[in-house]
């Protein structure tokens, strides 16, 4: 949260999810107080859910609760540059063709709060159809986009959830952007460390079958299909392996 009202553009609304954590309602205490405290800095609405339904299911509770042209998403863990409103919604004000935009971002150690100079000029690359099949284009921390676009997370899905839905509005012929500049960062590592991304089975699964998925709804073929779920599965046990290097490594040190 301080990290959005460290914002040099400040946004006009910021939904809090509660998704139901099963900590007798610590997290739920914890948000009251945030949405108190910072009141007076930007509108803040509080959405208490009574079921635990997954990323997909709370961002889309906030989605349908937001009034604005614009989305964004932040998780507990993760922190905005400063700079990232101001220029990721500058951009796609100056290109209203893009529905869909990302940016890159950093891991972060716990306690490490300093951001790097943006004293160079962003680039912006389109993100192709075939491209985005191959390597996700974006991580959710990244992400700015239409609210009025006619797509949703897929309520239910748990892993890669949000891959999904940038492909399907990708596929769909929905002009998408790529800006190559640091505007967030993250204080978990993307994979075998603690949390979800832990789980590397479970999201290797949920890549599958968002492809699976993309084939049903018709926006990939099945050659296709079975090519990305082959080149999916050989980048899954390059990651295993990478995970277990890491452990070897840190049991010897």
């Amino acid at each position: 949260m301080a990290s959005i009202a460290a914002q040099t553009i400040l946004p006009y609304e910021v939904i809090l999810v509660e998704d139901a954590s099963p900590d007798d309602g610590k997290t739920l205490d914890t948000l009251h107080n945030l949405a108190n405290g910072y009141g007076d800095v930007f509108a803040v609405a509080l959405i208490p859910l009574t079921q635990n339904g997954g990323p997909a299911s709370a961002r889309n509770r906030g989605w349908a609760a937001a009034s604005q042209p614009f989305i964004a998403f932040l998780d507990a863990d993760d922190a905005w540059h400063p700079k990232k409103i101001e220029m990721q919604y500058g951009w796609m004000e100056k290109h209203p063709e893009y529905g869909l935009t990302g940016h890159a971002y950093s891991v972060r150690r716990s306690g490490d709060n300093n951001w790097p100079s943006l004293g160079f000029e962003m680039v912006a690359r389109p993100v192709s159809k075939n491209g985005s099949l191959f390597f996700n284009p974006y991580s959710t921390i990244s992400v700015m986009l239409k609210r009025d676009l006619p797509f949703r997370f897929k309520e239910g899905k748990r892993y890669a959830e949000d891959y999904l839905l940038w492909l399907q509005i990708i596929q769909s012929g929905e002009p998408a952007a790529y800006l190559d500049v640091p505007l967030a960062s993250t204080y978990k590592e993307d994979y075998g460390s603690a949390g979800l991304s832990a789980r590397l089975w479970e999201m290797e699964v949920g890549v599958l079958e968002t492809y699976w998925q993309l084939h049903r709804d018709g926006a990939i073929g099945l050659l296709m299909v079975c090519s990305l779920s082959i080149y999916s599965i050989a980048k899954y046990m390059r990651r295993v392996a990478l995970v277990l290097h890491r452990r070897i490594i840190a049991f010897y040190a």
